[in-house]
């Protein structure tokens, strides 16, 4: 048999039955995580990416109230801020 005649091993796409609350009762949340596998994200570009990702199912708050974060800076260097939304845009309220 040829290598392109081979047969491939069997992907598993569904996931095994998974408990929506732990122990005490705080509900789990479990979603892949986009590994972007065809770019080479730089730290800067990875941590964007990711802020952005969790602001999209947070709400941030400081002394009780919503605040809207729309960048973010190394403590290395504070003076270089890099926006989360890299187009401008403002983040649904």
């Amino acid at each position: 048999m040829s290598a392109t005649a081979q047969q491939q091993p069997e992907r598993r796409t569904a996931r095994p039955p998974q408990d929506v609350t732990d122990e005490r009762g705080d509900f789990i949340f479990r979603f892949e995580l986009d590994t972007r596998p065809d770019e080479d994200l730089t730290l800067r570009e990875l941590y964007r990416a990711h802020l952005h990702d969790v602001l999209g199912v947070v709400r941030l708050y400081m002394d009780g109230k919503p605040v809207i974060v729309n960048g973010f800076a190394f403590l290395n260097a504070p003076e270089d801020v890099v926006p989360i939304l890299p187009d401008g845009s403002k983040r649904a309220r």
